[in-house]
């Protein structure tokens, strides 16, 4: 059998290939801990350091135990693990002859702090004392922490709102992973946000710090500068330049388009656990765009079944060849855990949901003998109620309201009266009317048109209808 290829951002042959996780006991190739998504190593990477500087190591070197986090080498994309010690006991050897705290030594040795760095803290202090959501505004204030000598001087912190403590780093050059985490669980601790600002990001050149910020912070990263600073002064508001990834759909996967907006603080979204702020929530486009992208590659299998009812239903085509494609069927839609019955003819209460719904969608009675919708709607209110929140939902997302009006002739409007029976027992939760919840897997997948609130209750959705 053949290899199956499985790229990686792991370093080949590694120092360290075996981690134990320290949690669960369990073990672990690099490989395997570092996988093939570059955003979920970020996390790992980030994650396993925070973990470091609050003292409870996850991932420890099989072989001696000691402590490892994760070291990129940006000039091939790709990660390893490095001892947080190394003092001869074991034989991976993954430390230079200078430890973080000597390279900071020698980086910032007599180093002035620059004019950039010097303007990005009065860019910012200026945009905050503009916006009268902040109060507070310092720059370079020692910030104390709960415990003893536990402190720390942000470039500038303020209050936002009356009640939250943001503390503004502005990064221009690289730092310490290590660093960062430390920074992260100290504002974490003392109840306040750690918001990291750059003055320039592009995100396919994009130093290491950066990576760590934007990966670790929903695909977000904010900028300052002039013009921020100009818009701040013009709009009386904290004033930044977001820049974010949105996922998009090409080629049957996900690929992601950097897209940026001038923003106001009041905007971005606070993540206080996950020390985030973000714009645009990355994370929930993400799961949208999978879900999205499962329902277009799914799309054939969908329409052959429909296809197949609906010729069943109106005996297109003799029994031996839809029998023969509902054999196939239901072959293709086990492969997704579904179940179909042997033959279309033992659907049973699936048959009146799959009518219910198809009828809408076709706006023409599938499998029935009634002229129109309405008189379809009569028969599901008086004989199969519990199709109602199928019809009513596929009735919505195909816009046949000016359909069911057509034809509810005044001045009775029976059908109109009867949308406001079955909706107010709905309201009651009267179990009568309650939808038959055996099929909910295969109708999501049949019809993803409807799929989120097909799950939920009838009332809950009319509760949001309802609400102002």
């Amino acid at each position: 059998m053949a290899a199956t290829y499985n790229p990686t951002f792991a370093v080949d042959s590694p120092e360290i290939d075996d981690i134990m996780d320290e949690r669960t006991g369990d073990y672990f190739t690099a490989a395997q801990l570092i996988g093939s998504d570059w955003e979920l190593a970020m996390q790992t990477r980030m994650r396993s350091s925070q973990a470091i500087a609050a003292g409870k190591e996850r991932f420890l070197c099989a072989l001696c135990n000691a402590p490892v986090y994760l070291i990129a080498q940006m000039n091939r994309k790709k990660l390893h693990f490095r001892h947080t010690r190394e003092d001869g006991s074991c034989p991976a050897i993954t430390r230079g002859a200078l430890s973080e705290d000597q390279i900071n030594a020698i980086k910032f040795h007599g180093q002035r702090e620059s004019e950039a760095h010097r303007r990005m803290k009065a860019i910012i202090a200026e945009s905050l004392q503009r916006d009268p959501r902040f109060s507070r505004v310092q720059i370079e204030q020692t910030w104390k922490g709960s415990e003893k000598n536990e402190r720390r001087r942000p470039d500038v912190c303020a209050i936002y709102d009356g009640q939250l403590p943001v503390a503004f780093e502005v990064q221009l050059s690289t730092t310490f992973l290590r660093v960062m985490a430390e920074r992260r669980n100290f504002y974490l601790k003392e109840g306040g946000l750690l918001f990291w600002v750059f003055k320039s990001f592009d995100a396919q050149d994009a130093r290491m710090t950066q990576q760590d910020v934007f990966y670790n912070n929903n695909r977000n990263i904010f900028l300052a500068g002039e013009e921020t600073l100009q818009a701040s002064l013009d709009c009386d508001a904290l004033m930044l330049q977001a820049h974010w990834h949105r996922p998009v759909i090409e080629h049957g996967g996900i690929h992601w388009v950097p897209e940026r907006k001038m923003v106001r603080f009041d905007e971005i979204t606070f993540d206080l656990p996950s020390q985030r702020a973000f714009f645009f929530d990355a994370d929930a486009a993400k799961i949208d765009a999978e879900r999205k992208r499962l329902i277009l590659a799914n799309a054939p299998l969908r329409n052959a079944f429909e296809s197949c009812f609906v010729a069943y239903e109106c005996d297109a085509v003799p029994y031996p060849d839809t029998q023969k494609e509902w054999t196939r069927l239901i072959h293709a839609f086990g492969k997704f855990d579904l179940d179909l019955p042997e033959q279309p003819s033992e659907m049973g209460g699936l048959r009146y949901l799959l009518q219910a719904a198809y009828s809408a969608k076709l706006e023409k009675p599938v499998g029935t003998k009634h002229r129109d919708l309405v008189k379809l709607g009569h028969h599901l209110f008086e004989q199969q109620p519990q199709t109602l929140w199928v019809f009513r939902l596929m009735l919505g997302a195909y816009d046949r309201a000016q359909h069911m009006v057509d034809h509810d002739p005044a001045p009775r409007r029976k059908w109109r009266n009867k949308t406001k029976d079955y909706k107010r027992w709905w309201l009651d939760g009267d179990p009568a009317v309650a939808p038959d919840r055996r099929f909910d897997a295969l109708l999501v997948f049949l019809f993803p048109e409807i799929a989120d609130n097909l799950v939920r209750e009838p009332r809950d959705v009319l509760a949001e209808e309802r609400a102002p």
